[in-house]
């Protein structure tokens, strides 16, 4: 048999195992590529079941309850405003109608997950009283995903230095976290306020 005739058998011989080779790697490399369309269904279903289970926030934007805003809160990467309340308080009613009523109250809360506490009807209020050390009310706490106090305003303020408050509460804190290892700072101090804060059923 000539030589020539026997290289190109050679050469014919190799490339068709190459051929089958490849083509059998073909269907485990789209494998790979692309997922089955059963996992992806299941990562999206188990997206829809983690969100439904999360507390629903009712219409007046205030959960009350901490475990549902901390659940709120750590699901949307949020930080908490708590509102410490009590219902004879005349100084928590101004701040409802001077501040949590105004419109530019409305764009900031987009920020966090929003907690009214009423220090004597909710279970809630008291714990949180005593857990952060608060005095009287109204109270507005700043608190971390995990809990943890960024600031406290105590009493009342003025829209305007309110919103003021909390934005340099966030920014300080945020500056803070950012250089840990440079700064140490009590994060624990209660912030005075100018004005009025009820710490008996008269004011």
């Amino acid at each position: 048999m000539p030589k020539t005739f026997c290289s190109y058998l050679l050469r014919s011989a190799a490339l068709a195992c190459a051929l089958i080779f490849v083509w059998g790697l073909a269907p485990e490399a789209a494998a790979l590529g692309h997922p089955p369309a059963d996992s992806d269904t299941a990562t999206q279903e188990a997206r829809s079941e983690s969100s439904a289970t999360l507390p629903a926030i009712p219409e007046s934007g205030w959960v009350h309850s901490l475990h549902d805003a901390q659940e709120l809160a750590q699901a949307d990467d949020k930080k908490i405003l708590v509102n410490l309340y009590a219902s004879w308080c005349g100084w928590c009613r101004r701040l409802d109608q001077q501040v949590f009523a105004s419109q530019e109250f409305e764009q900031l809360r987009n920020d966090f997950v929003m907690l009214k506490l009423d220090v004597e009807e909710h279970d809630d209020g008291p714990k949180v009283q005593r857990r952060y050390g608060t005095r009287g009310v109204p109270v507005t706490l700043l608190l971390t995903s995990d809990l943890d106090r960024v600031t406290a305003i105590s009493g009342f303020l003025p829209k305007d230095k309110f919103l003021q408050r909390v934005e340099q509460a966030v920014t300080a804190y945020d500056d803070r976290q950012a250089h840990t290892a440079d700064r140490s700072i009590d994060l624990l101090a209660v912030e005075p306020t100018e004005s009025g804060t009820c710490t008996v059923e008269v004011c």
